[in-house]
């Protein structure tokens, strides 16, 4: 999905379509913002309601129709599983009055069959409060990734993990997910290796600290082998402060140090045997020639748009433009001159995803200086009304109500349907923003401090929402065509949404124990401060945050049901990417970042070269996976498109990249499920 929004993380409940919808449900209640009725608004109405539609569906072919039914039940049946349990040793880093000094921690994971069949993974304690909140979110991290690289659903097991004396700290994120597989699986861990690293939304392995202590301790415990995170060789010995070769020092101490960029490789290095692989054939994703043509047409009405709203803003009066604006059209006029070359080149995902953004940066323009217009020729009062009285949060709840009147058939048609509901919740986010900006705004011509900086934000917000309406209705119009495979896992819908719900609130946890306190640090201000500070600066953190809240009132306040689940899924696979590039910008990969606050350059530049080929290669395996049956991976495609080029440009466009690899891969993989194909790479016992 394109980011859309970089604003608060509020979630208003949208009571009114869904009284009509489940009166059950809803009966009695009230909407949380009153609307502010319009005294002037034949301008603005005409401009953001009407003027932003894409009339995707108009250049879509015919669709094919599917007899089969949603209701077939899983072809796949997981063999009987009766648990296993493995100890493993792990590395920490403690300090007292002499400094710095490393130990050895030992837990437990224990897999068994889940009684209940919820997704659940608990965490025993040896002493009273022995374990801290980022060691807590790193057995979630760990249990989410070593199921899903196995491709199993969470919810069929109970994961637990078994601690001895205190401990915090996610640097044991990677071990604990190797120990889950190797319970999973039945293989023996050599007692002679141990493992110091995060482990990433990715499966790749993350950056620690401590790893020269650690190493001492790791030799005083007799083992042979350690792996460490991919680029960190050279490491800072705390006490002497000054970084060391700890590969030489390894070595010194008479073990050796390896460094591992993923789960994969430290399986294979723990266990002696490779962790087993779908069994699939890759090739390069492409975009068969019926999704290059409904998406190619798409492209093309997002750029008659875009063209349309560059003209209007040229005849615009000059006393209303401003630099700013004209730097938007000129941004507008870039992304249409690469959806012309990227079409030209074939690459239908990229065009579409260039042209989207040129719609929505002169949309933008052209919509400010009109509103600048509106106030200096009317007030900013009046401008006020007009934005407020446009009805844009009552189209996206339109849209809603399409969205829960969707009952997919197929998997193209279901995964097209999870696609419309993330852009539904950044539209939602966006739209009740802005009322609420504009609803504490006083109805009348007295200065009022910040009025014209929230009449600004509105007009940001508003004109947003509605390109992402439009995305929604476009992601639909592709389903309607791309029909191809009937469901047949439609019943772990809800597992799904269950286990990628948990993930992004993992991921989110991270980012509060681990993130927020260092860049409080870093900027001299409070948790609570860095805290909404990142949430303004950081898109995909805002995005990740806007989509848990939504996600929570939808599970919530809509009855039980496939409807519920594709909604609260769709809003789970946006939060969970959105938190997953998060984390890799602040903790993973480590950006660094000009006066300007852009990213300029990333701490860890070789492990997220290694972490784009890894993200390319396993987006490659879904889209093979999601492609096996007669299901059209055209999503999953066009993101995997859009990466690829992402990947070679500027330090932005790489975290970028990632966000695009990884939703291609979820997408595939939801696909997969949906469709049957997603075979589980079952214990070997």
């Amino acid at each position: 999905m394109v980011h859309l929004y970089h604003t608060r993380n509020e979630a208003i409940p949208r009571d009114k379509v869904l009284q009509s919808l489940y009166p059950d449900v809803m009966a009695g209640a009230h909407r949380a913002v009153q609307r502010i009725r319009a005294c002037v608004a034949v301008l603005l109405l005409a401009l953001l309601l009407s003027g932003l539609t894409v009339l995707a569906s108009a250049c879509a072919p015919e669709a094919e129709t599917s007899t089969t039914s949603t209701s077939v039940a899983s072809t796949t049946t997981l063999p009987e599983f009766e648990g296993g349990s493995v100890g493993v040793e792990g590395l920490a880093v403690y300090h007292d009055q002499d400094g710095a000094s490393g130990l050895i921690t030992a837990f437990t994971v224990s897999v068994d069959p889940s009684v209940s069949g919820r997704v659940a993974v608990g965490v025993l304690e040896g002493e009273v409060f022995g374990t801290g909140a980022q060691w807590r979110a790193a057995s979630w991290m760990a249990a989410l990734a070593a199921t899903s690289l196995l491709n199993l659903d969470l919810a069929d097991y109970r994961v637990t993990y078994e601690v001895e004396g205190r401990i915090d700290g996610p640097s044991a994120g990677g071990l604990l997910t190797v120990g889950t597989l190797a319970a999973l699986l039945g293989d023996p861990v050599r007692p002679d290796v141990t493992m110091t690293g995060t482990i990433n939304p990715d499966f790749t392995i993350g950056p620690v600290g401590g790893i020269p202590h650690k190493l001492e301790a790791a030799a005083e415990a007799g083992k042979k082998i350690v792996l460490i995170p991919l680029g960190q060789r050279m490491d800072v010995d705390q006490n002497a402060e000054q970084y060391v070769d700890v590969v030489e020092l390894g070595r010194s101490l008479g073990m050796e140090v390896r460094e591992v960029g993923d789960v994969q490789t430290a399986y294979e290095v723990f266990t002696g045997v490779a962790l087993p692989q779908p069994r699939v054939v890759e090739q390069e994703p492409q975009l068969t020639d019926r999704a290059h043509q409904v998406v190619l047409d798409q492209a093309g009405s997002w750029a008659d748009f875009a063209i349309q709203k560059l003209d209007e803003y040229a005849g615009l009066p000059d006393a209303a433009k401003s630099d700013y604006e004209e730097g938007r059209v000129e941004l507008a006029g870039g992304y249409l001159d690469d959806a012309d070359g990227y079409a030209a080149q074939g690459l239908a995902g990229a065009a579409y995803f260039a042209a989207m953004e040129a719609a929505r940066q002169a949309a933008l323009a052209s919509t400010y200086t009109l509103v600048e217009q509106e106030i200096q020729e009317l007030g900013e009062n009046a401008a006020a009304l007009d934005l407020a009285g446009a009805g844009v949060a009552e189209s996206v709840d339109e849209l809603m109500a399409e969205l829960l009147a969707v009952e997919p058939q197929s998997v193209g048609e279901a995964v097209s349907l999870l696609e419309a509901w993330g852009y539904w919740t950044v539209a939602s986010h966006l739209s009740l923003e802005a009322d609420d900006l504009l609803g504490s705004l006083p109805d009348d011509e007295d200065p009022v401090e910040g009025r014209l900086g929230s009449i600004y934000t509105a007009v940001f917000d508003y004109t947003l929402a509605l390109t992402a309406r439009d995305a929604a209705r476009d992601a639909l119009a592709l389903g309607d065509v791309l029909k191809g495979e009937s469901l047949r896992g439609a019943d772990r819908l809800t597992e799904l949404a269950e286990a990628y719900r948990r993930a992004a609130e993992a991921n989110l946890e991270t980012i509060q124990v681990l993130v927020v306190p260092q860049l409080a640090g870093e900027w001299g201000v409070s948790e609570g401060e860095a805290y909404s500070t990142l949430s303004v600066r950081d898109v995909n953190f805002a995005e990740a945050q806007a989509a848990e809240a939504h996600q929570e009132y939808l599970l919530h306040e809509l009855p039980e049901g496939a409807s519920r689940d594709y909604a609260v899924l769709g809003a789970a696979l946006i939060a969970y990417v959105g938190s997953s590039v998060s984390l890799a910008e602040h903790y993973s990969y480590g950006a660094t970042y000009d006066d300007e606050g852009d990213v300029v350059d990333f701490a860890g530049e070789k492990a997220l070269a290694n972490g784009l080929d890894y993200a390319r290669g396993r987006a490659r395996t879904m889209i093979a996976l999601a492609g096996k049956g007669r299901a059209d991976p055209a999503l999953p495609t066009m993101y995997y498109e859009s990466g690829g080029l992402l990947r070679e440009g500027y330090p932005p466009d790489k975290l970028d990249a990632l966000y695009d690899y990884w939703t291609a891969s979820l997408y595939a993989r939801v696909m997969a499920v949906l469709s049957g194909h997603l075979e589980p790479l079952v214990p070997r016992r």
